[in-house]
């Protein structure tokens, strides 16, 4: 029987073409996270003044950076290693974790 293992999708809600350096610092310390869980976390961008982002550029405008999981926001502004870690941890104790391969 094959181990199925899941990954936890951060997505990081950015400017990509303005500096950010709270941006730059989350994703960081989320990639920290990820190697601390054997590279099970990662991180999607969203660029929040991207084409057909403009409701999410409205909303986060003046708060990047954002991180969501499954559609529900886990963090606004900044994110330790150790604070996504246990997300993670919470996150794969409650049984998201289980049966999809990565």
């Amino acid at each position: 029987m094959t181990s199925l293992t899941r990954v936890l999708t951060v997505k990081l809600f950015t400017k990509v073409a303005t500096p950010c350096s709270l941006c730059a610092e989350a994703k960081e310390n989320i990639d920290l996270a990820s190697r601390q869980v054997q590279d099970r976390i990662k991180v999607e961008l969203v660029d929040i003044e991207a084409l057909g982002h403009e409701s999410w550029n409205e909303k986060y405008m003046f708060d990047i950076p954002v991180g969501h999981v499954d559609g529900k926001e886990i963090f606004r502004h900044r994110i330790e290693s150790a604070e996504m870690v246990k997300f993670f941890q919470e996150w794969e104790r409650d049984g998201n974790g289980d049966g999809e391969e990565e």
